[in-house]
């Protein structure tokens, strides 16, 4: 089920549709809607929304509570996500909170054809890797950690930027590792 109250205005040239109101769903199958089924199903989500389209281009303010959400065959509980998505970006704020995984996420990703970028913080506590299905075929049960992205991609440049871990622990079935902070710089 799909429910939305939107009002939608267009510009006196008919060249940009704005739009603004509130959209809910339960349990739609938004996998099947985009094509990538059955990595990705079904999502209860209340959301307020407000954006505008022109020329193939949309932006998207979003404020809104995710209850559950289908991924990788685990249901993903309480995500709330505050921030602009504009094409292939989003600049804002991601928090998850599930049983299984704790992330708290702030600032860009942005996969734009000429340059990507991507400038966050996202700090992770609890993922339980291999009963989120994230990874199976390891010894590595769950980890948590502090990432902070600053890199920027062009194709003529390549990467270029830094990452740096904090307070990384990684949760193996006979022992724990912690490692307090490790930093990389990134060129090519």
């Amino acid at each position: 089920i799909l429910k939305t109250d939107l009002s939608l205005k267009q510009d006196s040239l008919g060249n940009r549709f704005y739009y603004e109101g509130e959209c809910a769903s339960q349990s739609f199958d938004i996998g099947r809607l985009l094509g990538q089924s059955p990595l990705l199903g079904n999502i209860t989500v209340k959301a307020s929304v407000k954006g505008e389209y022109w020329e193939n281009h949309n932006m998207i303010t979003l404020d809104g509570i995710v209850d559950s959400l289908w991924f990788k065959r685990h249901y993903y509980k309480n995500i709330t996500i505050n921030g602009v998505l504009k094409n292939r970006m989003f600049d804002g704020e991601l928090k998850i909170n599930d049983p299984l995984l704790q992330f708290d996420f702030l600032g860009l990703v942005d996969f734009s054809e000429k340059q990507m970028k991507f400038d966050f913080t996202a700090d992770i506590k609890h993922a339980q890797l291999q009963q989120l299905h994230l990874l199976s075929d390891s010894t590595l049960l769950a980890t948590d950690f502090l990432l902070k992205s600053n890199i920027v991609s062009t194709p003529k440049e390549g990467y270029k930027g830094s990452l740096e871990l904090y307070q990384t622990k990684l949760y193996f079935s006979d022992t724990t590792y912690n490692i307090a902070q490790s930093y990389a710089t990134l060129k090519r």
